[in-house]
């Protein structure tokens, strides 16, 4: 994905990533990791932006942390034992249904399930987009360098607000003063 390149809503999936019960007292800023991906699902609502959400092994690590679940209502977040997304195959099959290009990436951990998927969705072909203010893991040393190792593969970082400007391209938009509401509700400074 070259940098200069817009984030398009019918170009663009978003995928959480195990965002689970388990992992919450131990994620560093985890409460604005939540916010921000509740942010994400609101916002992948509003421009018909189909979401993906998994778990890890959640008979150990437990659901998904309950606000998002209430947010992803009837879509059901996919279970998987791999730390890549990419090598399960219920997912990858999903996102190849999509026929989407552009993968939009909030969730934990960095070094870990993030990392892993990310290179893989880029090798597959597909331009990521980390969300990095709903992406975190426990250590911030960690955190930073899988970050750096997903950026020089090529993926683009980015904020959740900057991504939903992306998508919404115009102030004229009849998405805007719903966007702004999202803004107001789910943005703290």
């Amino acid at each position: 994905m070259a940098n200069r390149k817009l984030l398009q809503p019918e170009d663009c999936l978003l995928m959480i990533i195990d965002i689970q019960e388990k992992f919450l007292p131990v994620i560093d800023d985890i409460e604005s990791v939540i916010n921000q991906s509740c942010f994400m699902i609101q916002v992948a609502k509003l421009f018909d932006i189909p979401i993906i959400a998994t778990e890890q092994n959640p008979s150990a690590l437990g659901g998904t942390a309950p606000q998002l679940a209430e947010l992803l209502g009837d879509n059901r977040a996919l279970e998987k034992f791999t730390f890549s997304c990419w090598r399960n195959e219920e997912i990858r099959d999903q996102l190849r249904r999509q026929n989407r290009s552009t993968i939009l990436i909030a969730g934990i951990e960095t070094p870990v399930c993030i990392l892993q998927t990310g290179l893989d969705l880029l090798d597959a072909g597909f331009d990521v987009y980390l969300c990095v203010d709903a992406i975190s893991a426990r250590k911030p040393l960690d955190h930073k360098v899988a970050l750096e190792r997903l950026t020089n593969a090529g993926a683009i970082v980015g904020t959740v607000e900057t991504a939903a400007f992306e998508l919404l391209k115009t102030a004229e938009s009849p998405k805007f003063k719903p966007l702004l509401g999202l803004i107001k509700q789910w943005q703290k400074k």
